[in-house]
C-alpha cells in the first residue's frame, strides 16, 4: 500500500469519527466526559479548578501513553490481548466507581456538600 493510500485511509477515519461526533449531539469545543457530564461537577466547589484541571491532566497523559504504545504492544502481544487489557482496566474502573462513589441522584448540592463535607 502506497503512503498516499495510507494517509487517505487516515483522514476518512478522522471525518468518520467527527462525523460520529457531531451527529451525538456532542459540541466540538465542549470539554466534557463520556458519561454526559462535565468533570467539574463532581467536585466541591473549593477544589472544583484544580480537580477538574487534574482529571484533564491525567486523561490527556493516559492518551499519550496509549497512543503510544499501542502499535507497539499490538504487534508484541497482538490486538486482541491489548484490547483485552483496556477492558479489564474499564471493568476495574466500573468495579471501583460502582463500590466507592455515593449516589447523589435527587440530591441538591447543599444536601451532598453537608453529608460528604471533610470534618
Amino acid at each position: 500500500m502506497a503512503d498516499w493510500q495510507r494517509l487517505a485511509g487516515a483522514w476518512g477515519s478522522l471525518r468518520r469519527a467527527l462525523a460520529l461526533k457531531e451527529a451525538s449531539g456532542a459540541p466540538a469545543g465542549r470539554r466534557r466526559s463520556h458519561l454526559g457530564f462535565d468533570t467539574g461537577e463532581l467536585l466541591p466547589a473549593a477544589v472544583r479548578a484544580n480537580g477538574a484541571a487534574t482529571a484533564f491532566g491525567v486523561h490527556w497523559l493516559c492518551n499519550i501513553v496509549i497512543g503510544n504504545y499501542f502499535l507497539v504492544a499490538s504487534q508484541r502481544f497482538g490486538v486482541p490481548a491489548c484490547y483485552s487489557l483496556f477492558g479489564a482496566v474499564a471493568l476495574a474502573g466500573a468495579a471501583f466507581c460502582a463500590s466507592q462513589v455515593p449516589e447523589t441522584k435527587g440530591r441538591s448540592l447543599e444536601e451532598i456538600e453537608a453529608k460528604y463535607a471533610p470534618a
